[in-house]
């Protein structure tokens, strides 16, 4: 019984000690989260001499010492050589879509509506003087007179009298670029009328005359009762007219 025990306890120190043997072979991890575990300190069991034994029947007795072996692991704290720095993420936050006023057009300004423009005030003649349709001039005797031709104002009396004053022929002159341009494109059968102080006389054109220069002396062209007499551009036109009423 004794052998037995004392068999146990030899090979409870040989595990013991291939513990230690092995915790000793496992390489530490510098980098590593996990604590390392250094080799355990192993305590021998202190050299207990054997019992002398007898010849005699009496076995033996061989008690180990009690000697506690003492394993404690030395934990070292790993060093963290990279500690990853908390950042704040950036909180994502919805953007808030902007209202876009649609783009409206400026409304074109309505077209101003036209001003009906007011007739010009009719002027009511007075005087002596010539009208045909809406045109009229006053009329100033002045025999044989061309500077009074040139003033470019009234029709000029050049030859006789005015209707109301006598008889015979009524020659009036004015030049074309004076506003008498016209009477060179009466036509023949139209009407005419000549106001004075002794009333209205109405003429109607019967025929025209051209010669081929201005100004000089003629023989045989006065005739009728009125005469209208404005240069063109060659010449001399002159339109006769009779008095109707």
């Amino acid at each position: 019984m004794k052998r037995s025990s004392t068999l146990n306890l030899a090979l409870a120190w040989a595990a013991v000690a291939a513990v230690a043997t092995g915790l000793a072979s496992v390489p530490a991890f510098a980098h590593h989260a996990s604590p390392r575990i250094a080799a355990a300190s192993v305590v021998a069991p202190a050299s207990t001499p054997a019992p002398s034994t007898s010849a005699g029947t009496q076995h033996a007795s061989v008690r180990p010492s009690q000697t506690a072996v003492t394993v404690r692991p030395t934990v070292t704290k790993a060093t963290v050589t990279s500690r990853p720095t908390a950042t704040n993420a950036p909180t994502a936050r919805p953007e808030t879509a902007k209202a876009v006023a649609p783009k409206v057009a400026p409304a074109k300004p309505a077209a101003p509506k036209p001003v009906a423009e007011k007739p010009a005030p009719v002027r009511t003649p007075t005087g002596t003087f010539i009208q045909i349709g809406s045109w009229f001039k006053p009329i100033v005797v002045a025999n044989q007179s061309q500077s009074a031709i040139n003033a470019c104002g009234p029709a000029v009396v050049w030859s006789g009298t005015l209707p109301g004053l006598g008889s015979g022929t009524t020659w009036l002159a004015g030049h074309n670029y004076c506003g008498f341009a016209f009477w060179d494109h009466l036509s023949i059968g139209s009407t005419l009328t000549i106001h004075d102080s002794a009333g209205t006389f109405t003429y109607k054109i019967v025929s025209r005359l051209h010669l081929e220069h201005q100004g000089g002396t003629a023989v045989g062209i006065k005739h009728d009762d009125l005469m209208l007499q404005t240069c063109t551009s060659t010449g001399t036109s002159i339109t006769y007219a009779d008095l109707v009423s």
